[in-house]
């Protein structure tokens, strides 16, 4: 978070920004569990590399390092 806040220092970017954040990551876990059902190797691996790039950008290196 002190990374975030540091990288992002206004208020008003930040809310905006996290809200971006959210869908991105939502969206990215709908498609990892897609391509998990459907057995889609590639898409599994573009989605899971997808959801650890959006994590990167937002400095949620926990996320990031899974």
């Amino acid at each position: 978070a002190d990374r975030f806040r540091e990288r992002f220092p206004d208020p008003e970017l930040m809310r905006e920004l996290i809200g971006i954040f959210g869908e991105s990551a939502a969206k990215l876990l709908g498609e990892l569990r897609e391509a998990e059902q459907s057995r889609d190797a590639e898409r599994l691996h573009r989605a899971a590399h997808g959801l650890r790039g959006v994590a990167v950008n937002y400095c949620a290196d926990r996320t990031a390092a899974c």
